[in-house]
């Protein structure tokens, strides 16, 4: 090869390496921007029994008014939750002395848990455009943005990496190499500047520590430095149907079965399967799967004739399945193969709305004895194993530690049914009552009666 070709081949070699550096520090400086002028820090306060805590994750602006306001979009929240758990909502832009905002919680998606926060205060939120599919391959470089911690001023930092695999969790998820993502939450581009996912909640990598000379494996997972991400076909949807309110989020479809497993390989031919079957438990009598004539049992082995899709673990081959029914919405109309004694079946169940769970039952956290107490809703009957499952009452969730609840001898997991003698069910009843005893002036203690197992207790609690 002569000098003159050698000299060409360098000189074609540098353009490349500098249109791609190039392509590379641009993508880059777009994700900053963005970090800039389209993130935000929410924090939120909740008190579960032990006093309110303090929670943040980082927020998206997605919409803009006229007015200037914005609407975020924010992980962290559960929809299992109440939306009045979440209090004191704030927005934290980016910055050394950030702006602080007061948000206010439009809504929960039941499905992704991606919460939507609305800032009615005009302040700089550029919204961002996500787009409809990541369309990323193994090798495809991607950038993410996120905001420092606060004691750095929340200001923009970008990371860099390249898609290794992607896996079904159920949802897909996308594992990265070569470098790292910023925090949960973060914005994650292609190097053309697409927006194409957001960094979810991480699954824990193993590593090892030496402790006394031995290896020892333990669970980690990143905070500031992140491995995976979710792609934006995962929840693109979601941002067509943003809540201006609570009210306006839409039900999670339900079949009206509390569980289900997937049946193991080895036992597909003792329980009649040539293919995966997902079985169910727990049917709820007067839902879905009841009315269709389901029970416990019943091994379902196909939806609308799409096969039940097995997955890395049986685990997630489970969810799958029931992540499929939720996704064709309420009032869905839904054929059901199933196997029942060795023999496939058919059934159309008519999919439902969940009934109020556990977790969205109303609470209430009596300060003045230390004891945190929610209603009774109609699933716990079904979810509790135990002798007070159909007893009516309000469930202990929590005492505080030395409190009159606590030196009285009431315990997490009693079932309160009477106050001075009169029956308690919901939290306006509890409090009312408490009040009364309150006000009298003819004892400084409380009696209650309680509900521990099959037996009941009769507690009385002074007053301070």
């Amino acid at each position: 090869m002569g000098i003159r070709q050698l000299i060409a081949m360098i000189g074609l070699t540098g353009m490349f390496a500098g249109s791609a550096f190039g392509q590379d520090a641009t993508a880059m400086a777009l994700a900053s921007s963005m970090g800039t002028n389209s993130l935000a820090i929410v924090t939120w306060e909740m008190d579960e029994g032990a006093g309110p805590q303090r929670f943040s994750g980082l927020g998206v602006c997605v919409e803009v008014d006229d007015e200037g306001g914005g609407t975020l979009m924010a992980m962290g929240f559960s929809a299992a939750s109440a939306p009045e758990d979440y209090l004191d909502i704030t927005v934290i832009l980016p910055g050394v002395e950030g702006e602080k905002l007061e948000g206010t919680l439009q809504g929960i998606d039941p499905l992704t848990s991606l919460a939507f926060i609305r800032v009615e205060q005009a302040h700089d939120c550029r919204p961002v455009q996500f787009a409809r599919e990541s369309g990323l391959s193994v090798g495809d470089e991607v950038v993410s943005v996120g905001l420092l911690p606060g004691e750095l001023g929340h200001i923009a930092y970008v990371g860099k990496a390249y898609v290794s695999t992607s896996i079904r969790t159920p949802e897909k998820v996308f594992i990265v190499a070569g470098g790292e993502l910023t925090q949960v939450g973060s914005l994650v581009l292609d190097s053309e500047g697409n927006v194409v996912g957001l960094v979810n909640q991480q699954m824990w990598s193993p590593w090892q520590m030496v402790i006394q000379r031995q290896a020892v494996n333990v669970p980690v997972r990143g905070q500031q430095w992140t491995d995976s991400f979710l792609p934006v076909e995962e929840f693109a949807e979601v941002l067509d149907r943003i809540p201006d309110s609570p009210d306006q989020v839409e039900p999670v479809p339900w079949i009206g079965a509390l569980s289900a497993e997937t049946v193991p390989k080895n036992l597909w031919a003792a329980d009649g399967l040539t293919s995966p079957g997902v079985k169910l438990h727990d049917v709820i009598p007067g839902y879905p799967a009841d009315k269709a004539g389901l029970v416990n049992g019943d091994i379902i082995v196909a939806i609308n004739g799409e096969p039940v899709e097995q997955l890395a673990t049986p685990d997630l081959t489970a969810s799958q399945a029931m992540r499929n029914l939720t996704e064709l919405g309420v009032g869905a109309q839904v054929t059901i193969s199933y196997i029942r004694d060795h023999e496939e079946h058919t059934a159309t169940v008519a999919m439902t709305a969940w009934p109020t769970r556990p977790g969205q039952a109303p609470r209430y956290i009596d300060i003045s004895i230390g004891v945190r107490v929610r209603e009774k809703v109609e699933l716990d009957q079904y979810i509790d194993k135990s002798a007070t499952a159909k007893i009516p009452g309000l469930i202990v969730l929590s005492v505080a530690t030395n409190s009159p609840a606590d030196q009285g001898g009431l315990r997490p997991g009693d079932l309160l049914t009477s106050i001075a003698g009169q029956p308690v069910r919901t939290v306006e009843v509890y409090k009312e009552l408490m009040a009364e005893q309150r006000a009298s002036t003819v004892t400084n203690s409380i009696d209650v009666l309680v509900r521990r197992g099959d037996q009941d207790k009769a507690i009385s609690i002074r007053l301070d």
